[in-house]
């Protein structure tokens, strides 16, 4: 009976101290350490990585066993509100929060943990340049491809709600200028047209990170301009006039080119002076202005890559069509632009581009151009006689897509039917079919003088391999600049039956007639016979024929340039991803002015 008393006592007296004290005796104070010690400022580099201890005493609960709640949070300078970096419960051991300062200034980082009550400790970190020039924190300007839109141009309705469908991102929960906006960086998303020239959409990009109307250069518009053409799409340059045009009858009217155009003020995206405006409300600082030169990263997708090249192009050698040296050229000049509208042609900009990056770009063009040219020559046969693009620029198809899509094509006008707002149409866009000894093949790489579209700036032409050699003949890299691609590949080779495959099927851009041809290289499809070739992507009529053999590209350095056009991912064709073809790679790791880093292959589609 002694005994079990004793013991009663014994358990009595534990649980009193431990189980109704305990959370009285619980100690808990938030510190945060470095290197093992306690701080109240800290001063970093740009761009370094900081292992923040979570010091302190850590006494919770019955035996100092609970775990309890903490967040880890910075305040960046110039803001009111605190982002949270870490956030969870943990038992009181040595924890530790990691995180990369990409932004400069001085910021708040502040430790909070709670068990009965909140303990808190902040530190003062400033972020500075490690030495003059040495900071790379200029804004990032990411460019879309064909098709593409800016970043708060299409709303979706849906039986869920409004959703925002973002180009770099997909929905609300993927916008990723947001995202990498929160993470420190400074990122701007274009907007650009969606099927025009390469040229056309660096006029557009420039006004945007200059605040001035768009431009596109007098002897550029001089070209396009008052272009005739006949039924079958061919340029009629013996007509000169519209009364020439009314008493011919092969002419059927002609294509005009404004040297103004899709103007952004006060878009979404953009400020009132057409200026660039990220999801952090800041309008980006004017690329040129006056003597001050303020730098940025472009990253581009697809066609995005060509346009950053040639709005690099002209900034630092000015326009093809001029002669003269660089910061000389004029003959884009028009009593109708400004100074500043005029300096993107004149050439001598330089280092306004730190870098230009490329994500699946045909920098040397794809031969899905050829594979979509006899797709729209078979839409537009007897047998089904529909003209996409008449269709796409309709007035009912434009005004009904008005509030969600704009093709942004305001500077061109053509001979389309009345219904068509800009009268543009398949046959002045196509490649030509004039080509081989019966004169109705389509024209190849090796014939591209005669492929050559009467409107040939356009989109269909300079994504096609003989438009992407035009392209970099002249915009070559710039040596001011460096330059990296990301190249993505889902068609392959398999080394044991030298026969080729599709990654994924089911992740493939169009995998209804992209894949090889059958029988003989396997996942063949001719698209319910709509094709009339049935070849498919990089096969057959669509690369050696047309004068893309397999050793057409050579490989260079370590990179994935070279090999065989029948390797795609879904688009475009990843040989011609990795630079252009008029320009050269670096061996050095980090890149190298005026040459092209290539970041290697990835198993992606386009």
């Amino acid at each position: 009976m002694f005994i079990k008393r004793s013991l009663s006592v014994i358990f009595l007296g534990i649980f009193i101290v431990f189980g109704f004290a305990g959370p009285a005796m619980s100690g808990i104070t938030a510190e945060i350490l470095s290197n093992s010690n306690s701080v109240s400022t800290l001063t970093v580099n740009l761009g370094d990585t900081v292992d923040f201890e979570h010091g302190g005493s850590y006494c919770c609960g019955f035996l100092c066993t609970s775990s309890f709640d903490f967040s880890f949070e910075i305040q960046y300078d110039g803001t009111s509100t605190w982002e949270t970096i870490e956030s969870g419960s943990y038992l009181p051991t040595s924890a530790e929060t990691e995180f990369r300062f990409l932004r400069l200034g001085t910021h708040k980082v502040k430790l909070s943990i709670d068990c009965s009550g909140v303990s808190t400790d902040t530190v003062d970190v400033t972020v500075q340049c490690a030495s003059t020039g040495s900071c790379n924190n200029y804004p990032i300007v990411l460019v879309h491809g064909f098709l593409g839109w800016g970043r708060e141009e299409v709303e979706l309705d849906y039986y869920l709600g409004s959703k925002t469908l973002y180009y770099w991102g997909g929905t609300d929960s993927g916008d990723l200028e947001k995202e990498m906006n929160d993470r420190g960086f400074i990122v701007y998303t274009a907007s650009v047209g969606p099927v025009t020239s390469a040229w056309d959409r660096a006029c557009e990009l420039y006004a945007q990170l200059m605040g001035t109307d768009v431009f596109y250069g007098a002897e550029h518009a001089s070209e396009h301009n008052n272009v005739y053409v006949d039924s079958n799409g061919n340029r009629m340059t013996s007509i000169t006039s519209d009364t020439a045009c009314d008493n011919d009858t092969d002419c059927i009217g002609k294509y005009t080119h404004a040297e103004t155009g899709n103007d952004r003020k006060n878009d979404a995206g953009h400020a009132s002076d057409g200026r660039l405006k990220n999801s952090d409300g800041d309008v980006i600082p004017k690329l040129i202005d006056g003597s001050t030169v303020n730098p940025i990263h472009l990253v581009s997708h697809s066609f995005g890559g060509q346009t950053i090249r040639v709005l690099a192009a002209l900034l630092g050698e000015g326009s093809p069509n001029c002669t003269g040296n660089p910061g000389s050229k004029t003959c884009e000049n028009s009593a109708n632009a400004s100074d500043l509208q005029e300096k993107l042609f004149i050439g001598g900009n330089t280092g306004a581009i730190r870098s230009v990056t490329t994500i699946a770009t045909p920098n040397d063009g794809t031969n899905l151009t050829w594979v979509v040219n006899d797709l729209l020559d078979s839409l537009g046969s007897d047998s089904f006689g529909v003209d996409i693009f008449e269709l796409l620029l309709s007035e009912t198809v434009t005004e009904g897509l008005s509030s969600i899509y704009d093709f942004d094509i305001d500077q061109w006008d053509g001979p389309g039917t009345a219904s068509n707002n800009n009268g543009v149409r398949d046959a002045d866009v196509m490649i030509k079919k004039t080509c081989g000894t019966g004169e109705d093949e389509l024209c190849g790489f090796n014939e591209c003088t005669e492929a050559k579209p009467s409107m040939y700036d356009f989109s269909m032409w300079d994504l096609s391999p003989c438009g992407a050699a035009a392209i970099n003949s002249w915009a070559d890299a710039q040596d001011d600049i460096y330059y990296f691609s990301v190249t993505t590949e889902q068609a392959f080779r398999c080394s044991t039956d030298d026969q080729w495959y599709c990654e994924l099927p089911t992740r493939t851009a169009l995998p209804l007639y992209w894949f090889p041809d059958s029988p003989t290289d396997n996942w063949g499809s001719n698209f319910f016979s709509i094709l009339p070739s049935t070849d498919s992507m990089g096969f057959d009529d669509y690369t050696t024929d047309e004068g893309l053999s397999d050793s057409n590209v050579g490989a260079s350095n370590t990179s994935p340039q070279g090999g065989s056009w029948k390797e795609h991912d879904g688009v475009v064709s990843t040989p011609a991803m990795s630079k252009a073809s008029c320009d050269v790679f670096t061996t050095e790791p980090n890149g190298e002015v005026g040459k092209w880093k290539s970041f290697g292959v990835f198993h992606e589609d386009h």
